[in-house]
């Protein structure tokens, strides 16, 4: 048997999956707004993110267009989804100003990462919670059988009401 202690453990598990999960509740959240937006909003939005990404990236990307200039949400009527090489700073511009009314992507997108730090706040909690159980258990151990040591203040919570009580008298 290992002399090493198994409390506290070092990797915060349930608060990393907690995180994991909260992250992973932000793409239905997107999808969810994108059925909510006008449609270049919704289709572009790839193209917006894309041109913020720096790096050796090719300079294709897929935007709306209606007739033979690109989408605004304003434009009504039948749009092509096309995809061809800009620019990236001029399309990032462009899309910023004209799309996206001059917000960033964060701003674009507050509601669905205000949803997945909703869900943050609710988990994070809970992992917390289940990591201090997990490393008072391995503190203390784990009773398999046999009676616990309990306080006098546990004790009458425990026994409120039941005619179990017994009186132990010292010589």
């Amino acid at each position: 048997m290992s002399e090493e202690p198994r409390w506290p453990h070092v990797f915060p598990f349930f608060r990393f999956m907690a995180l994991l999960l909260a992250l992973a509740a932000l793409i239905p959240l997107i999808t969810l707004w994108q059925h909510h937006v006008p449609l270049p909003e919704s289709y572009d939005l790839k193209a917006y993110a894309l041109t913020q990404v720096p790096g050796p990236f090719k300079h294709t990307y897929s935007v709306l267009e209606y007739g033979r200039n690109l989408a605004v949400p304003s434009d009504p009527g039948t749009f092509t989804l096309q995809t061809r090489a800009y620019d990236r700073e001029k399309l990032h511009e462009w899309l910023r100003d004209n799309v996206y009314a001059g917000q960033p992507i964060w701003r674009v997108l507050r509601w669905p990462l205000a949803g997945a730090g909703v869900v943050l706040l609710l988990l994070f909690p809970i992992g917390a919670w289940l990591e201090d159980r997990i490393n008072r258990e391995a503190r203390d151990g784990r009773l398999i059988r046999g009676p616990q040591i309990v306080s006098h203040w546990r004790w009458n919570l425990r026994t409120w009401g039941k005619a179990r009580n017994f009186y132990v008298e010292t010589e």
